[in-house]
């Protein structure tokens, strides 16, 4: 083993080629944050783990360009926030597919340049849960709500909110019809769940203006007692299964185990990995 003491790069114990840090070594930054891992042509890359200098912030995975690139996993502790990521990265960033932890909700699914995106799941620390397309970390696109009372809503979302068109089903009453910014607005399909009577009206920021009739092939109705016409919601339901995706996130896992066994570096294989069978076992600690 050579030392190597930079002002600027801190201090560093391990392999050195042509006076680059190559191979197995430890960093030491001026701050007190600390690298402990593979180095190539000077450059953090392979697999490492790296500790913020108070040990609230833990990264073990694969590095790349001195930048987390890969998969790895984070653990942050901010006065009395934490949370943890496990998944894939880009340039420092959740990218890809991961599991985000913290006191009051986990998710499970896509991301984009740090922020959920694409398909995901997410459940509450109150039993709310959701399913369902995401952009830049909010609701938006096809999704399911599932509330504590065990209503549901599915339908279009857009910042969070429903918008679109979409289906409200509680233990009294179904509403399928438009929405605006969370509230129903515009015409909706009623339906009593005790009398079955189903019936058409207009609403107006949540606030219902009045019956109308009901329009479809089979002429014009005040109510319609078979059911939704199979043409009113137009929702896109074509997705990829979460289930699909839990399968995909439990392969990389394994393989990311697999890869660091290989690897001397330090203990990482031996990291808490818990592989879900399906979303609904998702449980917060």
């Amino acid at each position: 083993m050579r030392r190597f003491h930079s002002d600027e790069a801190g201090v560093y114990e391990g392999d050195l080629v042509n006076s680059f840090r190559h191979g197995k070594g430890a960093l030491t930054w001026p701050n007190g944050d600390t690298y402990k891992g593979d180095f190539q042509m000077g450059m953090r890359t392979g697999y490492g783990e790296s500790i913020g200098k108070h040990g609230n912030t833990v990264y073990w995975g694969e590095f790349r360009n001195s930048e987390r690139n890969g998969s790895g996993v984070e653990n942050r502790q901010r006065n009395s926030s934490t949370y943890r990521y496990e998944g894939d990265w880009k340039d420092d960033t959740f990218h890809g597919i991961g599991h985000f932890k913290n006191s009051w909700s986990q998710y499970v699914g896509e991301f984009c340049n740090g922020y959920k995106e694409g398909f995901g799941f997410m459940l509450h620390r109150s039993g709310e849960t959701y399913e369902g397309e995401w952009i830049y970390g909010k609701y938006s696109g096809w999704g399911k709500y599932i509330y504590v009372d065990e209503s549901t809503y599915e339908g279009k979302w857009e910042n969070g909110l429903k918008h679109g068109v979409g289906i409200m089903t509680s233990s009294d009453y179904q509403y399928d019809g438009h929405w605006h910014d969370g509230k129903r607005h515009g015409e909706g399909i009623h339906r009593n769940m005790w009398t079955g009577e189903t019936r058409l009206g207009l609403w107006n920021d949540d606030t219902f203006i009045k019956w109308t009739e009901l329009t479809s092939i089979f002429g014009t109705t005040s109510s319609y007692t078979h059911g939704l016409r199979p043409d009113y919601f137009d929702c896109k339901r074509e997705k990829m299964p979460m289930i699909e995706k839990l399968k995909e996130l439990s392969e990389y896992q394994a393989s990311f185990r697999w890869r660091h066994r290989q690897s001397s570096t330090s203990d990482i294989s031996s990291a808490p990995f818990k592989v879900k069978k399906s979303m609904h076992e998702l449980k917060l600690i």
